[in-house]
């Protein structure tokens, strides 16, 4: 179960302030979201087992995958093996069309289905 606690849809100098990360290409921004997710299933699992499973779109209709900046505290941890019962929470950043901005949405692009989250 994926909660998205808050967006900062022009994240760029936040992001950029943090020494060694790149400013966004000409045209672009970075987004930052914290996100919060449940297991509920059995055994073991973790987010983004398959990839890059949660992505970002825009009324342009390019998908945009996680950037991989430094970011503020907390960071969601890719790939970090949650058990049934526990949560993980934390930062994810996309760099994006800064003309996508206002129609942004997020995605889990999983098997089976999509499931899609307004980020305004």
């Amino acid at each position: 179960m994926v909660k998205v606690d808050s967006v900062t849809l022009d994240a760029t100098a936040q992001i950029v302030a943090i020494p060694g990360n790149s400013p966004p290409h000409a045209g672009a921004q970075y987004v930052m979201l914290n996100l919060s997710a449940s297991y509920t299933g059995g055994g073991s699992s973790t987010l983004d087992q398959y990839g890059d499973t949660l992505q970002t779109i825009g009324v342009h209709g390019f998908a945009y995958r996680r950037c991989y900046e430094e970011l503020p505290p907390p960071v969601l941890v890719p790939y970090a093996t949650v058990y049934s019962g526990q949560s993980i929470a934390g930062n994810v950043c996309y760099e994006i069309a800064s003309n996508d901005a206002d129609t942004l949405m997020l995605y889990y692009d999983g098997y089976p289905r999509k499931l899609w989250f307004a980020l305004r």
